[in-house]
């Protein structure tokens, strides 16, 4: 769980105890979704993310699993 996951956790938990479900419901989303990107789709572990060098001056930029060793690629970086 990130730094920005556990916010809009934290965040949805005095929306449902201030009795705004829809807020709750929202922001518990929105931190699913989240979670959902760190996740690595082999094995379920958590990614981190990493740049992987292509050439002299040019970088992929990944997510790597921290179990399985799996990457993805997610953009070019110059």
């Amino acid at each position: 769980m990130t730094k920005e996951v556990l916010e809009h956790c934290t965040r949805a938990v005095v929306r449902y105890m201030n009795g705004d479900m829809k807020e709750f419901e929202r922001l518990t989303n929105i931190a699913m979704k989240i979670n959902h990107q760190c996740v690595c789709s082999n094995c379920g572990n958590i990614t981190i993310p990493a740049k992987r060098k292509i050439d002299k001056d040019k970088y992929v930029k990944i997510e790597l699993c921290l179990d399985c060793g799996a990457q993805k690629e997610l953009q070019c970086v110059s």
